[in-house]
């Protein structure tokens, strides 16, 4: 923390956190809980107990895991800004899932009945 804090490089340095805010926010927050290795253990038969219920953030249900790593990020963000020369934003958070336009929307349906057309069609000719 000392070396961020007395840096010749302030602005390399505010860049970085900017950069790293970013990586989170546009490429490692928005996989699934499964491939971050932060899903829920899977509940065997017999077992007492039910998995905890989702958490909503942004109108968009998460995992309690996914929410404590928010959480987490939460309260490091004012330490990380606070550790540069100049003033920095560590804006990580990941926004609302933004709605569909109509047209993407019925690209992606024909696509999907193109898939099973496809997929139709490989089953007859296995018979």
């Amino acid at each position: 923390a000392f070396y961020m804090r007395d840096n010749e490089y302030a602005q390399e340095l505010s860049a970085l956190v900017k950069e790293l805010a970013k990586y989170f926010k546009n490429t490692l927050l928005p996989k699934d809980d499964e491939v971050l290795g932060i899903d829920r253990p899977k509940v065997e038969d017999g077992e007492d107990g039910e998995a905890p219920p989702n958490v909503v953030v942004n109108g968009r249900e998460i995992s309690d895991s996914r929410a404590a790593l928010y959480r987490k990020l939460d309260m490091l963000t004012p330490e990380i800004e606070g550790m540069c020369c100049i003033p920095t934003k560590f804006n990580w958070k990941v926004g609302k899932p933004r709605k569909q336009s109509k047209k993407a929307a019925e690209a992606d349906a024909e696509i999907d009945a193109d898939a099973d057309a496809a997929s139709g069609e490989s089953d007859e000719m296995a018979i």
